[in-house]
């Protein structure tokens, strides 16, 4: 047979997919998670957020609103940001009567690497 391509069994076991050897090579296992200790920039207001909840755990956001002079949604906002980089966690208070239970703030254990951008340039200045 001049002029034709005859492909044998043995032969079709050598080619391969792009994909397969893509998917191969991937690793399994879930994305790493950087590690607690990380640096977390904060911006001052939320620095003075957080240094609040250090220094009167249990913190409800209507007395950190008053007390810092902020509107209660502006607290809500840096309060929920800081639960998500894990600096401070939040629970409920026990219920007294009707309506939902406030939510009660507490720094967490892994707000030790907290840098804010202030600070460096107050260290620089000095």
């Amino acid at each position: 047979m001049v002029g034709s391509l005859r492909l044998c069994w043995s032969d079709a076991t050598q080619f391969t997919t792009i994909n397969s050897v893509l998917n191969s090579q991937t690793p399994l296992g879930p994305a790493p998670v950087p590690p607690a200790t990380a640096e977390v920039p904060l911006s001052g207001q939320r620095l003075r957020v957080l240094e609040y909840v250090r220094a009167n755990a249990p913190v409800r956001t209507l007395d950190a609103a008053e007390s810092l002079g902020l509107h209660r949604n502006t607290v809500r906002e840096h309060l929920d940001a800081l639960v998500s980089h894990g600096l401070v966690a939040r629970s409920t208070e026990h219920a007294v009567g009707r309506g939902r239970p406030a939510a009660l703030y507490r720094p967490s254990a892994a707000d030790a690497g907290v840098v804010a951008r202030d600070y460096a340039g107050l260290a620089t200045a000095l």
